[in-house]
C-alpha cells in the first residue's frame, strides 16, 4: 500500500558555502545554536540535507531543512539573533510531498516513476529527501495538487497491479 501526503506552507533554509576547513570548525558550530533555538521555540525542522565537496567549490559544504511556514517569523528572529557569517536563504510557499510504501524496502523503481513525472510536469524539486520506505519531495505549492494527484494516479494503478 503507497501512501501519499501533502503538508503546505513549507519554508525551505538554505545555509550555502559554509567553510569546511577543520580550521573553522567552531565558527560553523553556528548551525548547532540555531537548531538549538528553533528546538526551543518549537519549531520542527525536517527534510534536513546537506551537499559537500562539489568540484566548483571543494572547501565549502551547504545544509538545507524545512519547516513549517507559520514558524518564519520565529526562524527569522533566531537567524538575526546569532552571531554568524552565512546568512541562510530563505525560500516559502512550498509544499512537501511525502510517498510511502513498506514496498520501497525491497523493491525497485520508485524514484523513477516519481522523477519522470516531476519531468513531465516541468517541476524542479526543490529539496529532496528518502529513507528506506519513502521519498519527500519539497516542491513550489503551485505544483503540489498536479504532482500529488499525477504520483496517486501512477501509484494506485501500480498498487492493483
Amino acid at each position: 500500500m503507497i501512501q501519499i501526503t501533502t503538508n503546505k506552507n513549507q519554508s525551505l533554509a538554505i545555509f550555502d558555502c559554509i567553510s569546511s576547513s577543520h580550521k573553522s570548525l567552531e565558527e560553523n558550530l553556528f548551525i548547532c545554536g540555531i537548531l538549538e533555538k528553533a528546538a526551543e521555540v518549537k519549531i520542527n525542522i525536517d527534510m534536513i540535507a546537506g551537499i559537500t565537496g562539489l568540484p566548483s567549490i571543494p572547501d565549502k559544504v551547504g545544509l538545507g531543512f524545512t519547516f513549517d511556514g507559520c514558524d518564519t517569523s520565529k526562524f527569522l528572529m533566531i537567524v538575526k539573533n546569532q552571531e554568524i557569517k552565512v546568512r541562510p536563504l530563505i525560500n516559502c510557499g512550498n509544499a512537501k510531498i511525502v510517498i510511502k510504501s513498506p514496498e520501497m524496502v525491497d523493491g525497485v523503481g520508485f524514484a523513477a516513476k516519481v522523477f519522470a513525472i516531476l519531468q513531465n510536469l516541468e517541476c524542479s524539486p526543490l529539496l529532496i529527501t528518502t529513507g528506506i520506505d519513502e521519498i519527500s519531495l519539497l516542491v513550489h505549492e503551485s505544483f503540489s495538487n498536479s504532482l500529488e494527484n499525477q504520483l496517486k494516479k501512477i501509484f494506485e494503478n501500480s498498487d492493483s497491479e
